[in-house]
C-alpha cells in the first residue's frame, strides 16, 4: 500500500479509531491530534490556541469580537491554522504513506484514498457514552449534532465541497453493525486494490 489514506468522519462513528487500526494494519504513521502540535512548532500560535480553533470555523465570532483577530491586514486565526495544517499534511504525504484523520486532508491531497466513516445516531450515542461523555442520551445526541455541524461548516468553508456526500469519497463505510476491526480489514482490502 503506497497511498496516503484520509479519514473523514461523523462524530461518534469511530473514525479516529478506525484510522488508527488501518495504520496498524499497514505499519504506517497515524496522524490526528498530532497535527495540532506539529502546526504549533515554529508558529506564533500555541498548541492550546490551535486546539481551540482548529476544525471549528468561528469566523463570525472572530469578526464580531475584534480582540480575537490579529490586525485587520492579517489572516484570522482559523485561516492561519488551516493553511499551516495544509503545509504539514503535504509534507507528511511527501514522506510516504500514512493515515490522516480530519482537517480536510482529503481535499488538501490530490491523490489520497479518501474514506468517510459514518454510523446510525443510536450507535454513535452508545459509543460516546461508553467513552465517557457525560449527560443523558438526549444531551449526548445534542453534543454529537453540534460537533458534526461545526465539522460540516469548517469543511465546506475551506473546500467548497459538501461534507459527507458519498460522491466526494472513494469509500464510505458504515460502522453501525460492524466491528471497527472488521471495518479496518475491509478498508485494507480496498486500499490494496485502489488505483488512481
Amino acid at each position: 500500500m503506497n497511498k496516503v489514506i484520509t479519514i473523514s468522519r461523523e462524530f461518534g462513528s469511530g473514525g479516529r479509531e478506525l484510522g488508527a487500526l488501518i495504520a496498524q494494519r499497514f505499519h504506517i504513521p497515524f496522524y490526528d491530534k498530532e497535527l495540532i502540535f506539529l502546526a504549533a512548532q515554529g508558529n506564533t500560535l500555541s498548541a492550546e490556541v490551535i486546539e481551540q480553533y482548529e476544525e471549528h470555523l468561528q469566523l463570525n465570532t472572530l469578526w464580531s469580537a475584534g480582540q480575537n483577530l490579529l490586525p485587520f491586514y492579517q489572516q484570522p486565526i482559523t485561516d492561519q491554522i488551516y493553511f499551516r495544517q495544509c503545509e504539514i499534511i503535504r509534507k507528511l504525504a511527501e514522506k510516504g504513506p500514512c493515515v490522516i484523520v480530519g482537517r480536510c486532508a482529503d481535499k488538501v491531497l490530490d491523490d489520497a484514498l479518501c474514506i468517510f466513516a459514518y454510523a446510525d445516531m443510536k450507535a454513535r450515542i452508545e459509543r460516546k457514552i461508553r467513552q465517557g461523555i457525560p449527560g443523558s442520551v438526549q444531551e449526548v445526541e445534542h453534543h454529537i449534532k453540534e460537533i458534526d455541524k461545526k465539522r460540516r461548516h469548517y469543511y465546506e468553508h475551506y473546500t467548497d465541497v459538501k461534507w459527507g456526500d458519498i460522491k466526494n469519497y472513494h469509500l464510505c463505510i458504515n460502522t453501525t453493525h460492524n466491528s471497527l476491526e472488521g471495518c479496518a480489514d475491509a478498508v485494507a482490502v480496498f486500499a490494496e486494490h485502489f488505483r488512481r
